[in-house]
């Protein structure tokens, strides 16, 4: 029954393999059932098997299943299932009433036909009923309902069929059986259950390994980068909340590494994004290679890398910071021509910058982009006056927006000559801001590193 479900939840060429185990799978375990009970049936009479007909009984049974499966998964819903479960019964019904053809016993035999046709709809109800909980979502209990089911319509049909058989005996008539014959149908009934028993196993392994592999298969694509095979943020995030239940339940430390690289965008305008992907791709193989234990790198997405380093060694963290920084720095091959992107890279030491992941990134961050403004250093590692500069430049900002409705700045013109003749070219136009409590305020750039 579990078969069953795979076939529904399969397509192509893997439906037709599922479909195929199904019908060996069930075949070979309604005809063993039944011929296992004619096995310990006594007839009281001459009894012969005819072994045509005993082929044909578990022929149509393993023609009925993948043909009552194929039409319970087509058509889905009650009606396939109905429809599934009429081919199925009838098959069980054909298989039975064909097995009982082959046991031919040398004496009148009389059928009820009332209890036989019971028989067949029962074979047919607890069919149905046991493709419909075959096709619904995995439970145990819908697999426990869905066996039950499944044998209920064998048991019920063939104990019922029993039933409808009288045999006439006479005073004179002795049981005679073909042992060589019945040694035979017993060999057969053995491997035929062993042959259920492999499908079993062959059903259990394969369909654990798939879906296994298909699992780890989507948890990798949802944890990586789809370009560089890095970690991505997702990735990053959950290593970042391990790294600090560990460093806060054995007293370590570890940082945070941002880095951006300087001239990602110039590679990309000057040379198309194909050679920014390569950038990319040769950074990230470099990064892994220089990894370490309690080391980790990831991208969080456009020419934005982080790392983790594990350690409360100084002098191992700023080997790891160098790793990073001479992997960045040397050329990378791009077809006939070399670039070298170069990068800037802040560091936050959790617990001493930070006591909670978001705080490291950020401090991080203010590292990296301390960097990118400082023409002489790019690697900077955290420190508090930082802090103290970004709320300076939001202070600024946030009166510098008021500075207009308060009458805070002028326009003032430079006269532009030309050197040679001393003759006027032009005005530029000048916007000076005197605060009243700074005084006047000189011009402020934010240098970047030149591309």
């Amino acid at each position: 029954m579990r078969l069953v479900a795979r076939v529904s939840e399969t397509r192509g060429r893997q439906r037709v393999g599922w479909c195929f185990l199904t019908a060996m799978a069930g075949a070979s375990f309604v005809w063993c059932t039944h011929f296992a009970v004619m096995l310990a049936y006594h007839a009281g009479a001459d009894v012969h098997l005819d072994p045509l007909l005993t082929f044909l009984s578990l022929l149509a049974m393993f023609v009925a299943m993948p043909f009552a499966v194929m039409a319970a998964v087509r058509l889905y819903g009650r009606g396939g299932c109905m429809l599934g479960g009429i081919i199925l019964g009838l098959g069980i019904a054909s298989m039975h009433y064909i097995g009982m053809a082959a046991y031919q016993i040398d004496a009148p035999v009389a059928w009820n036909m009332p209890l036989a046709i019971v028989s067949v709809l029962i074979g047919i109800g607890l069919s149905g009923a046991a493709l419909c909980l075959a096709l619904r979502p995995a439970s145990l209990r819908h697999e426990i309902e869905m066996t039950l089911a499944m044998v209920g319509a064998v048991a019920g049909l063939h104990f019922t069929g029993m039933a409808a058989m009288h045999i006439n005996m006479h005073p004179h008539m002795q049981a005679l059986h073909d042992s060589e014959q019945f040694q035979a149908i017993g060999f057969a009934v053995i491997a035929g259950s062993m042959l259920t028993i492999v499908a079993g196993i062959a059903c259990f392994v394969i369909d654990g390994s798939v879906r296994q592999e298909s699992y780890d298969e989507l948890h990798r694509m949802a944890m990586s980068d789809a370009l560089t095979g890095l970690p991505n943020r997702i990735s990053f995030n959950e290593r970042l909340n391990q790294e600090v239940a560990m460093a806060d339940q054995k007293g370590e430390q570890f940082a945070v590494i941002g880095i951006d690289l300087n001239k990602f965008k110039e590679i990309n305008d000057t040379r198309g994004h194909a050679a920014g992907d390569v950038v990319l791709t040769t950074l990230a193989e470099r990064f892994s290679a220089l990894l370490g234990p309690g080391e980790f790198v990831a991208r969080l997405g456009g020419d934005e890398f982080i790392a983790i380093h594990r350690t409360s060694d100084q002098a191992e963290l700023h080997d790891f910071v160098n790793r990073i920084q001479q992997a960045l720095n040397r050329p990378i091959p791009i077809d006939d021509y070399m670039v070298t992107s170069g990068g800037s890279i802040g560091v936050a030491v959790y617990p001493v910058d930070a006591t909670d992941s978001e705080t490291l990134i950020s401090r991080a961050d203010l590292a990296m982009y301390r960097a990118k403004t400082d023409l002489q250093h790019t690697i900077w590692y955290y420190e508090s006056s930082l802090d103290q500069n970004v709320r300076e430049r939001r202070a600024m900002g946030d009166e510098l927006r008021a500075a207009m409705a308060s009458n805070q700045l002028s326009l003032f013109f430079q006269v532009q000559t030309v050197v040679a003749t001393g003759a006027v070219s032009g005005y530029e136009a000048l916007l000076r801001w005197e605060h009243p409590v700074r005084g006047s305020v000189p011009p402020r750039g934010n240098p970047r590193p030149c591309l």
